[in-house]
Order: C-alpha cells, then sequence, then structure tokens
C-alpha cells in the first residue's frame, strides 16, 4: 500500500473514531449523570453489553481479520468470502442469541437484566454483520465508507437515548438506541458493498471455502475469543461477585481508558493491509512501519497517562458528578497501563500480520489465565479497585509477551524507542510539575480543567520539540496524514 493510501485512510478512522468516542464519552458522562448507579443505572447498562459481547466473538470467530487479509492480497475473492461467511454467521449467530438468552434466565439475574441482553443479543448479532461488510472494504484500502458510518451511527444512538430519557422511557430504550444505531450501519454497509464493491451479498455456503476460512480464521478466532473474554470478563464477574453498583464506578473509570482506544485502534486499521503485504515484499519497510506506530504512540499515550493520573479527581467529579467519586482510585491505576496499552495494539497485529497468531494466541491466554486468577482474588478482597488492579497487570504481562515476539520477526530500532522513550517520559516530567503548580491554586470551573488540559499538552509538545523527541518532519507528516486529507 503506497504511505499516501495509508495516511489517507488513517485520517479517515482516526476522525471517525476520534469523534465517534469524544461523542460516546460525552453521552456516557450525560447519561451516568441522569439515571446514576442505583440499581437499575449505569451498572446495569453496561453489564447487558459487557454480557451479550463476550458471546458475540463467536460469531466472528476469526473470519474478519482474515476476510481483510485474503482481500487485501487477492481482490477477486470479495463475493465468494464475503458471502460465505455472512451465511454462515446467519447461524452462527442463531446459536449464539439462544445460549446468552438462555445463560442470563438461568443466572438468577433479576427481569430487568434479563430483558435488556434480549435486546443487546439483537446488536450482537448485527454488528457482526457490519464487521464482514466493513471488512470488504477494509481490504480494498478504502475506509472512507465505515469512518461515515461510525460517526452517524453514534449521532443516531445519542439523539434516540437523549430524546428517550427526557421523556420517561428509561433505560430499556437506552439500549433500543443503540439498536437504532447498529440498524442504520448495517444497512449502511451493506447498500455500500453492493453500490461501491459491485458485489450483492446471498445466502451462499461453499463448504469447502468455509473449510479454508475456518482453517485460516481458528488461530484469530481463539486470539479474538480469548481477547473479547478478557476484555468483559472482569466486568461480568464483578456483576455477580460484587452487584451493579460497583459495575458502575468501575466502568465510568474504565469508559476514559476505552474512549482514547481510537487512537492505536485508527493506526492498526490502516496498518493491517499494509504489514500483510510488507511481510510477503519487504522485512524492512514492515520493522519501519511498526517502529512509525511505536514511535507515535508512545509520544502521545505518556502525557495522557500521567495528566490523567494527576487530574483524576477533577475529571470524574466535574464530569461524571460525586456520586462517581469511588472511581477517581480506580481511573489512576487504570491510566498506569495506559502507554502499555496502546504499544499493544501495534505488537499484536504485526504478530497477526506476519502469521504469528498462534503464538498471539498463546500469549492473549495466558495473560487471560493470570487475569482470570487475579480478578477472583482481587475482586472478593477489593471488589472493582481490584478489578482495576488486575487490569493494569495483565495489560503490561500482555505487553511485554508480544514485545518478545516481536523481535524474533523484525530487526526493529530497541535503542531508537527507547531513546524516543527517555525524551517522553523527562517532557512528560516537566508537564506533571507545570499540572501541580496549577493544581495548587485550585480548579472550581470546568473551564480552568479544560484549560490546564490544553496548556499542559502544549508544554509537553514544547519541550519534546526542544529535545528533539519530535521534530519538524514528524509534525508535517501528521499534517499531511490528517489536516491535508480533511481538507480533501
Amino acid at each position: 500500500m503506497p504511505p499516501s493510501r495509508i495516511a489517507k485512510n488513517t485520517a479517515y478512522l482516526t476522525m471517525a473514531f476520534t469523534a465517534q468516542k469524544i461523542l460516546s464519552f460525552a453521552y456516557f458522562a450525560f447519561i451516568a449523570r441522569f439515571i446514576g448507579n442505583d440499581d437499575a443505572g449505569i451498572g446495569k447498562y453496561v453489564f447487558a453489553l459487557s454480557f451479550t459481547a463476550i458471546f458475540g466473538m463467536f460469531i466472528d470467530f476469526g473470519m474478519h481479520p482474515v476476510l481483510i487479509r485474503e482481500i487485501a492480497r487477492d481482490k477477486s475473492k470479495i463475493a465468494a468470502f464475503l458471502s460465505t461467511i455472512l451465511t454462515s454467521k446467519i447461524i452462527f449467530g442463531f446459536l449464539a442469541y439462544i445460549v446468552a438468552v438462555g445463560v442470563i434466565n438461568f443466572s438468577g439475574k433479576d427481569s430487568l437484566t434479563q430483558e435488556l441482553v434480549v435486546l443487546t443479543g439483537i446488536i450482537m448479532i448485527l454488528d457482526s454483520f457490519s464487521l464482514s461488510l466493513f471488512g470488504a472494504f477494509r481490504g480494498v484500502q478504502n475506509l472512507r465508507y465505515e469512518a461515515l458510518a461510525t460517526i452517524i451511527g453514534k449521532v443516531i444512538a445519542i439523539a434516540v437515548g437523549v430524546t428517550s430519557l427526557y421523556l420517561g422511557f428509561g433505560i430499556h430504550m437506552l439500549i433500543g438506541a443503540v439498536l437504532c444505531s447498529s440498524i442504520f450501519i448495517f444497512l449502511y454497509a451493506l447498500y455500500n458493498v453492493i453500490r461501491k464493491l459491485h458485489v450483492v451479498p446471498k445466502i451462499y455456503f461453499d463448504v469447502k471455502l468455509f473449510k479454508q476460512i475456518m482453517k485460516l480464521a481458528l488461530p484469530f478466532g481463539i486470539a479474538g475469543l480469548l481477547v473479547n473474554f478478557y476484555g468483559y470478563f472482569d466486568t461480568v464477574l464483578l456483576s455477580f461477585l460484587a452487584g451493579d453498583r460497583y459495575v458502575g464506578w468501575y466502568s465510568v473509570a474504565n469508559k476514559l481508558t476505552n474512549a482514547l482506544q481510537f487512537i492505536p485502534s485508527a493506526f492498526v486499521a490502516a496498518l493491517f493491509p499494509a504489514m500483510s503485504a510488507y511481510f510477503l515484499s519487504s522485512k524492512e519497510m514492515l520493522a519501519r512501519t511498526f517502529e512509525r506506530a511505536m514511535f507515535y504512540l508512545m509520544i502521545i499515550a505518556v502525557p495522557i497517562s500521567v495528566g490523567s493520573i494527576l487530574l483524576a479527581e477533577p475529571i470524574i467529579m466535574k464530569v461524571y458528578g460525586p456520586v462517581f467519586e469511588a472511581s477517581i482510585p480506580a481511573l489512576k491505576i487504570l491510566m498506569l497501563g495506559l502507554p502499555f496499552l496502546f504499544l499493544n495494539f501495534p505488537v499484536g497485529y504485526l504478530l497477526n500480520a506476519s502469521n504469528r497468531q498462534t503464538i498471539n494466541t498463546i500469549n492473549i491466554a495466558i495473560t487471560l489465565a493470570a487475569s482470570i486468577v487475579l480478578n477472583i482474588f482481587l475482586i472478593q478482597k477489593w471488589n472493582f479497585i481490584g478489578a482495576s488492579i488486575a487490569n493494569l497487570c495483565t495489560t503490561v504481562l500482555l505487553f511485554s509477551l508480544g514485545l518478545r515476539q516481536v523481535g524474533m520477526v523484525i530487526d526493529y530500532q530497541k535503542r531508537l524507542l527507547l531513546k524516543v522513550l527517555g525524551k517522553v517520559l523527562v517532557s512528560a516530567g516537566a508537564m506533571a510539575a507545570f499540572i501541580l503548580i496549577w493544581k495548587s491554586a485550585g480548579l472550581t470551573r470546568p473551564i480552568e480543567l479544560i484549560s490546564l488540559i490544553v496548556i499542559s499538552g502544549l508544554v509537553y509538545g514544547g519541550i519534546l520539540l526542544l529535545l528533539g523527541g519530535l521534530n519538524k518532519e514528524d509534525l508535517n507528516k501528521i499534517y499531511q496524514a490528517v489536516a491535508k486529507r480533511v481538507a480533501a
């Protein structure tokens, strides 16, 4: 893939994910304040979506990355691969839905939770269909339509959700708002696959092709299942062991971390097809692509982590309100792991792109095993604080395991990255001193918090420029990748 195409795709998804995550963060804060954290509050809403998300991975089971990779290598495969995968998802989706609803009905959860899971199960199926439809576009290196659908879908969810709350419909319609968004995204994706790719997905099941896909997908599927389970297991377990109120406090702290994942997600979404191609054509280009992703994500993640830890109290109190004051220590703990979380994206996707899916799966399995043990022990001891500590430990573990394997695939410049990290840490330290000085003078209004965040970011960037951790060429590349593409 030409560098200009990588930049263009990165720009599309970066803009879309930025808008979507900002809207999502603001919307979540609004509904958290509106419905609170009682027995029918934000914790129950998060639990229902998390519960069905675990079952959702059984629908795709690794077919998404296979679809992208195979289309990127041979575009003539679009029609056959897409039709076979979507047909299989009709079967898998039905089975996953039945199992999810059955499990929640026999779990001892209240009737409201059961009703919410019935709705979120439909969302689970639609989102899996949309994933494959947009996967075809990713394979042909066109992320424009996915980016647009991401933004419009979020706007629909917010419009329906806010209206429903003000009309007094309650938490059912909050899930209904997400369902409306999923319906739109699916129909939009299907329409554009037909219109732009000139492919009409059919109920078509080629047994031989399906076996081929599943053979390729198995490592991805196991890895995806483990990742999905790892990502939502703590929330679900916290609900069963402690209650939905603790889920609410934990989810408020976890929401900011999740909202920021649009940054590494945009990078790897655009770079995965390129990494797959470079693995076959140029190991040197693969290494340089990996280094660039690590370089930029390191520069971005460290100051966000430091700033969020120092400003955790005003962020929680001013965004979510006093009801969620208990979330402050959890936010600090989770933000310690943010740099490792960001850097896990290029590490994991490079291993997948270089046919190391099995190794990546083993790393995730080890991390999941550690997560299960830590969560069971720590949640019983410290409830949602324990879940936060387990999250931090396992994020660091996964990064450490993956980076070790990357060194066996490519010869990347470790000293260069360590040198950049040193300059980043010095700049972040200076920024931290600036924040502490300003914070000691008091932060009484939201505008003061926003001003502090903006100015401290400028302080960090300025010092990093002076230290040579970021130069004019890097700034120009960022401008070329985002600003000019926006204008285009």
